[in-house]
This record gives C-alpha cells, structure tokens and sequence, in this order.
C-alpha cells in the first residue's frame, strides 16, 4: 500500500482516501482494452460533435437586419438586395455605436422609423457600410451603377432628350425635360415596387453607388448616385445635391443608400 503524500514531512490530509474513493468509482471496463477502445472512440465522436456545434455557433452569421430578396442579374449571378432603403432608426444604430460620425436629420420630424435616411454623403455611406459588416458578417456593399439599373428595370442606353451636347453645359443639359419631385420624406414602400420586387428606387431618395466617375479610384472625385430614372455625379463630399451645385445631370431631390450583398 502506497504511504499517503506528504510535504515537507506532513501529510497531506484526506488526499489518499480520495484517491481510493475515485479508484471505487472508475473501473476498469470489463471487457479489458476493447471496452476501453470503444469508450475511447465513443468519447472521440462525441468531442468531435462538440466542436462541430462550437465552430457552426461561433462561425455563424447574423440574420439580416432588414429585408432582403433575390435579384438574378444579366449575367446570371444572383444577388440579395434589400427591399429598401436603409432607414433613419437604423443608421441611428450605428452613429450610437459611435461608427458613424454624422447623424443626419429626419426629413420629417416622424421620419425616425420606417422612412430612409437622407443628407448624406459616399464617405457616410462607406462609414455605415463599414459597420453593418462588422455586425453582421454578411458582407454588404453599394451596388454598381450597372446593377441599380438591373434592379430598377433601367435599360442601360436609355436617354432623354438634352437641351444642349456641349459639355460644358452638361450640368444644364437636363433642365426642364424631366419632373422633380418633392423633397418631403415618404415612408419606405410609399413609391411602390419596381419588377425586381424592390421599394422605391423610383421615389425621391437617390441612392449610392460604388461606380466612380473617374478611372482613378484611388482618388475618386465623385460617385454616381442614382434614382427615379435617371444618375448623377455627386462628389463624395455633397450631403445635399438638391441644388445642382457641383453635380452633373438632374439633381438629387434627397441622397440615401440601398444595400447589397454577394451569394
């Protein structure tokens, strides 16, 4: 019989005993290595069971925060769009997470709940952006101008008739051939769905894209935004385009966002 361990010539109370009581309660198996073998393999399937749950729980996504549908592209590849625009609660999130700096005013004083965020710019959107990915994992992004025209039903060479070809009159060239609509704020899904299923890209919130108007992206000037029909210019800077003031083409009667993101 093993004599009980001690330290320093003391001892070590009630540690031998307890010792004997786990030897009580842990036989061994009765069918010797092959009892032992199958325990072992049971307890390796069921460790790798484990880890399959840890890793599907902490590689998991979040669910989208807002409404989403399919919109199968020209091309063939499928993406989810959401049904609309990004609203005024939700960018509230964010600018209280502290991820995005500016917190724009409601277009209305009851435009806090289910109507889109306005008055901002590209560097806001990518701000915004930014944030709903580190949310939600899900990968969001601006569309391209090409696929805000799939989505609108846009065909790519429509073009209206322009009061003048010289280019230097191209901020002019729209004036009076289109109608502008009001400003006010409506609340999401007041302008109807286009074929694509989505709300109010025909409505009076322009929304971001990520095409650039120059080739340098790097250093791009200015991005178009695009809605009821038509694009503009707008520089990255510009929150408020309504005016014409350095934009091209009819000018925006509000600038928003609408997400999109890669199967």
């Amino acid at each position: 019989m093993n004599a009980p361990l001690t330290h320093r010539g003391q001892a070590i109370a009630g540690l031998a005993p307890h010792r004997e009581k786990q030897a009580r309660l842990s036989p061994v198996p009765a069918h010797g290595s092959a009892g032992l073998a199958g325990e072992l393999a049971i307890a390796v399937i069921v460790f790798a069971l484990t880890l399959t749950g840890l890793f599907h729980w902490n590689m998991s996504i979040a669910d989208p925060p807002f409404e989403e549908i399919p919109v199968v592209l020209s091309t063939g590849t499928t993406i989810m769009v959401a049904r609309y625009e990004i609203t005024h609660a939700l960018w509230r999130q964010c600018h209280e997470a502290d991820a995005c700096d500016v917190l724009p005013k409601p277009g209305r004083r009851d435009a806090d709940g289910t109507f889109p965020v306005t008055d901002i710019n590209w560097l806001d959107a990518g701000q915004f952006v930014a944030w709903i990915n580190a949310t939600t994992g899900l990968g969001y992004r601006l569309p391209t101008l090409d696929e805000w025209r799939e989505i609108a039903g846009v065909p790519p060479g429509q073009a209206k008739r322009k009061l003048f070809d010289d280019p230097r009159l191209a901020w002019a060239a729209d004036y009076g051939t289109s109608k502008i609509r009001s400003r006010r704020v409506k609340p999401s899904g007041h302008f109807g769905f286009a074929r694509s299923g989505v709300a109010d890209i025909a409505g009076n919130v322009w929304e971001w894209t990520s095409t650039c108007v120059a080739a340098d992206l790097a250093h791009c000037p200015a991005y178009y935004a695009a809605g009821e029909g038509h694009m503009a210019e707008i520089p990255v800077f510009l929150r408020d385009a309504y005016g014409g003031g350095c934009s091209a083409g009819i000018p925006p009667a509000n600038l928003g966002l609408r997400l999109v993101r890669d199967l």
